[in-house]
């Protein structure tokens, strides 16, 4: 099993265990670990592209040790080449600083056209390293003529909208991107995830885009910047050690991909600009595409415009970059400059829009992936041609200039992949509406299981009469089954495989209700619930509630919590009390439910507001509170400098504390009512002891029973 050795124990058990709770592909795609040496380039972000007998060059990120290079292995699934052989030679070691070595190899005519790992091993004095870089060399028997791109935006990992998760709309485009016999490459345009600086997400991101078959190019967005304090933190803590460089460049064939990072503020620094047209210069014949987050046009249409003056478009160009103007001038005037640059991709904006610009530049914005959106979720098919040619393959029925001219993924959003902790179980549900717009035949879908056990343990429970064919491939620890299926519109099937047959039903309870007297027509409902699954896994929790003297029971879908929690919240009801209880079902079918809850609701009292006066001088504001019999009025005088109309204050009576509102994921807390308060008809409630006699009280109990208890046991 390969790993990143680091000095502290801990750091080495966090790696292990992302080996057995991240997907089946963990055995090669483990977590770098800060602090210690990695592969710095290339990366998943963007793998470094090779023809047999090409060369490759490796950059380590050594910081500052003597890192001794032994063998570089390249591996795929059923496939594993080594310098220790004769279908990999290492060419040449040296340093480029004291930090960054390099290691340049040479591929043979031996190797298979695949998407390969990267190992490479070694030690550091005694201590013996093998660095990985997954899915980071895209090596071809020959250089594509066409690149069929699968552009996906704004996955925003971390987030929960209309009752999925992200990485669960995520997993739907890999399995589609994986599934596509067009594509051949995956771009992604930013915002990765929601919060720049949280790590659960990105790991979540690195290991779900690790699953995709073919190699990905991404950029970072405005969000994987978020929280994040420093471009150290940026490069060496957050996104550079889970994804990649923020800007790069791949040059193979007649082709050159340019990434490039709008930063948080949505345009590019001089550096990068200067970096750009560096870039250009060298590539100048090559067919050029630049993947950038923030759109430049934010209106589709077909425009005709010159850098010298760009005034007459400025209302077309999005906002961050009309805010920046030299940064929007130096980039048109390089679009311009070099013909080769024939498509710009982007997001951002969470709406599409394609803009065509002097007839020869194409800007292709992409609505969101995974997160909100005015309009829908989806993804673009796109196609460049080694001449320069851009085609975009667009939904029946759809305009290519309108905001709608993507693939909508919303048409699959039932459809969910699962796996269990220990790896023994894999599940493609599959359900895409009879609207989507794709037809995939003979469509791969890919099984990942703990190799553990042999291939003879596991086998294919559901629709098993959708499976055309499958094979084994064997991919370090585990294995893959690549299964072979049709995805039509219309389709609706399951497909598990698993090394065991699925025969005790889930487990559910319900457990806090907050606030357990909600008042009615007020106060929303937290129930937590506890479910849990030995089998397959659980498929759904839900929540259902009837109101008292309704038969029906409404639905909620619970959120998960993780470690078999989960939440739902019933939404305010005016009624004197509902019946609530949890349901779970499995993957195998089964299902489950708790004892049946009752929550009473507090019904609000209808209060009388008290006249109030007010009186007004050019310089002093007068306002006086009437209150109830066996009050007194009270005057407040304020000294302001102009004349003002102040607002009425008014005394509040009511049965329950001032603070009502609870939380989605916290329980309802309110204060304490004061010892003395007014009730509704202006008479005194009777006064408790004070606080401080109480206090000492309980103490002289609780002394005198720890002296008793020492009497005891003394005895």
């Amino acid at each position: 099993m390969l790993k990143i050795n680091h000095p502290v124990g801990s750091c080495m058990a966090l790696v292990l265990i992302l080996l057995v709770l991240a997907v089946p592909v963990a055995s090669y795609i483990s977590i770098p670990v800060s602090g210690r040496i990695y592969i710095d380039d290339p990366r998943y972000s963007a793998p470094a592209v090779g023809v047999l007998g090409s060369k490759v060059n490796i950059t380590i990120y050594t910081a500052g040790e003597n890192f001794t290079i032994d063998e570089v292995v390249l591996i795929a699934p059923n496939l594993s080449y080594s310098s220790s052989g004769d279908d990999v030679e290492i060419l040449e070691v040296g340093y480029l600083s004291k930090d960054y070595m390099y290691v340049t190899i040479k591929l043979s005519d031996k190797i298979k056209s695949e998407l390969y790992d990267v190992v490479v091993k070694g030690s550091i004095g005694e201590e013996r390293a093998e660095l990985l870089s997954p899915r980071s060399l895209w090596v071809l028997s020959k250089w594509p003529s066409v690149l069929k791109v699968y552009h996906v935006s704004d996955i925003h990992i971390g987030l929960f909208l209309d009752g999925m998760t992200s990485s669960e709309r995520y997993k739907i485009h890999t399995m589609l991107a994986n599934a596509l016999p067009e594509v051949n490459v995956i771009f992604c345009t930013g915002d990765c995830v929601d919060v720049g600086s949280d790590v659960s997400s990105l790991k979540d991101f690195y290991l779900v885009t690790n699953q995709l078959r073919k190699p990905s190019f991404i950029v970072p967005g405005n969000h994987d910047h978020a929280q994040v304090h420093s471009l150290n933190e940026f490069l060496q803590t957050y996104y550079g050690r889970y994804i990649g460089k923020p800007y790069w460049v791949r040059a193979f064939g007649n082709f050159t991909i340019i990434g490039l990072d709008t930063g948080s503020e949505g345009y590019l620094d001089v550096a990068q600009l200067n970096w750009l047209k560096e870039v250009l210069d060298k590539y100048a014949n090559k067919t050029t595409i630049i993947l950038l987050h923030h759109p430049v046009f934010n209106y589709p249409g077909e425009y005709t415009g010159t850098y010298e003056n760009l005034n007459p478009l400025m209302s077309k160009f999005y906002s961050s970059w009309r805010n920046n103007f030299n940064s929007l001038r130096q980039l048109m005037e390089l679009i311009e400059t070099y013909p080769s640059v024939v498509a710009v991709f982007s997001g951002h904006v969470h709406r599409d829009a394609v803009a065509i610009y002097n007839g020869k530049t194409w800007f292709i914005t992409t609505t969101t992936a995974c997160a909100g959106r005015p309009y829908y979720r989806g993804f673009r098919l796109v196609y460049i041609y080694a001449n320069g040619t851009v085609s975009i393959k667009v939904p029946k029925g759809k305009d290519l200039f309108s905001d709608e001219s993507a693939f909508n993924t919303e048409l699959l959003e039932n459809t969910r992949i699962h796996r269990n902790d220990n790896m023994s179980v894999y599940i493609h549900y599959i359900h895409m509406d009879k609207a989507f717009g794709l037809e995939i035949g003979d469509a791969p879908l890919y099984f990942y299981v703990n190799a553990s056990l042999p291939a003879t343990a596991y086998r294919f429970y559901g629709d098993v009469g959708s499976i055309k064919n499958y094979s084994v491939l064997h991919y370090g620890n585990y294995l893959i089954y690549k299964v072979v299926t049709d995805l039509l519109p219309g389709s609706d099937f399951k497909l598990i495989l698993a090394s065991f047959n699925d025969t005790a039903p889930p487990k559910v309870s319900i457990g806090l209700v907050s606030p357990s007297k909600p008042v009615a027509g007020r106060h929303q409902v937290l129930v937590m619930i506890k479910a849990s699954d030995i089998g397959w896994g659980l498929r759904s929790v839900k929540l259902l509630y009837r109101v008292e003297g309704e038969e029906s029971w409404n639905e909620i879908k619970a959120i998960s919590m993780g470690a078999d929690r989960y939440q739902a919240v019933v939404p305010p009801l005016n009624t004197s009390s509902v019946i609530i209880k949890a349901v779970a079902e499995d993957w195998a079918g089964l299902r489950s439910e708790s004892s049946e809850h009752k929550i009473n609701y507090v019904q609000p009292v209808t209060t009388t507001t008290p006249a109030t006066t007010t009186t007004t001088t050019p310089y002093i504001t007068t306002t006086s509170v009437s209150t109830t019999p066996a009050t007194t009025t009270t005057t407040t005088t304020t000294e302001i400098p102009t004349t003002t109309t102040p607002t009425t204050t008014t005394p509040t009576t009511s049965l329950i504390p001032t603070t009502t509102t609870s939380s989605l994921t916290t329980p309802t807390t309110t204060s304490s009512p004061p010892t003395t308060s007014q009730t509704t008809t202006g008479v005194q409630r009777p006064q408790g002891p004070p606080m401080g006699l109480v206090a000492g009280i309980a103490i002289v109990i609780l002394l005198a029973a720890i002296t008793i208890a020492y009497i005891l046991r003394r005895k």
